[in-house]
């Protein structure tokens, strides 16, 4: 048989691609070192000495071909050209995967930092566009103002005294409601807009309810009336699980800020 297909024929039978190290040697191994290896491993694997082990029968012919090969220049020629090859091949596929891993960590530290960039811009938009919708509600009750105000002015030309109770601040009745939330929390700490809807108007009409979009845990509650919302205010905690704390944004009563001041005193 060729050398070649002698050294292919061993490495299909043994399932052994590390001849050298299958008897405790490196590659430059002399003839001498080998036979003295093989001599030594044999012993420990002799059928005569393991007559109740299969398995040494087994291992003491794949000692005897390995010796073969490894003892013919020829065909130990041919190995050696393989499994330097082998070598060679690892070596490259070692390396294209440590560029590989290299390649991908710079590409995860670039998203990270793509992705903090776009968590802040997210965050101050967020503020802003609740800055922007504060903004607007105030706008809003001037209008809503001005409009009371012409009304009263025609009641009062008619000899109609409104109620003093009933005597709102300058701004819509505005509450902010926040909660706990984390970023990663789809259902929102389990608050929505039909929830929050649910809870609040159990108080009064309300004009509006603006979630965040943005900013995980927070709402902007309007009522119609400033008497709702500060009963809003003193009673309604949500949920015992997910509490939430619910104070001032603008259009508190007069008559409740002068209640609550004479309860400080």
């Amino acid at each position: 048989m060729a050398s070649k297909e002698k050294t292919a024929s061993l490495l299909s039978e043994l399932g052994v691609e590390d001849l050298y190290g299958f008897l405790g040697l490196k590659p430059d191994s002399t003839e001498k070192e080998i036979t003295r290896a093989y001599r030594k491993k044999a012993l420990k694997y002799h059928p005569d000495k393991n007559p109740d082990d299969p398995n040494a029968a087994e291992m003491f012919q794949k000692l005897s071909k390995v010796l073969t090969v490894l003892t013919d220049p020829m065909a130990r020629a041919s190995y050696d050209r393989w499994l330097k090859a082998k070598q060679v091949a690892q070596r490259r596929h070692q390396e294209l995967n440590a560029k590989r891993r290299k390649l991908k960590e710079q590409l995860e530290q670039r998203e990270s930092q793509q992705s903090s960039v776009s968590e802040v811009a997210s965050e101050r938009e967020a503020a802003a566009s609740m800055q922007r919708e504060i903004e607007r509600l105030r706008e809003e009750s001037q209008r809503r103002i001005q409009e009371q105000t012409e009304l009263l002015r025609q009641q009062m030309a008619r000899g109609v005294s409104p109620a003093e109770e009933d005597e709102e601040g300058d701004e819509m009745p505005t509450l902010k409601v926040t909660w706990k939330a984390k970023k990663s929390d789809i259902s929102n700490g389990g608050y929505d807009q039909a929830l929050l809807q649910g809870l609040f108007s159990c108080y009064g009409p309300l004009d509006h309810i603006l979630i965040s979009g943005k900013k995980k845990g927070k709402a902007l509650v309007s009522f119609h009336s400033g008497h709702d919302a500060g009963s809003a205010v003193e009673k309604e905690r949500g949920m015992p699980a997910c509490p939430l704390t619910v104070s001032w944004v603008c259009g508190q009563p007069k008559t409740q800020i002068t209640k609550r001041e004479e309860r400080e005193r």
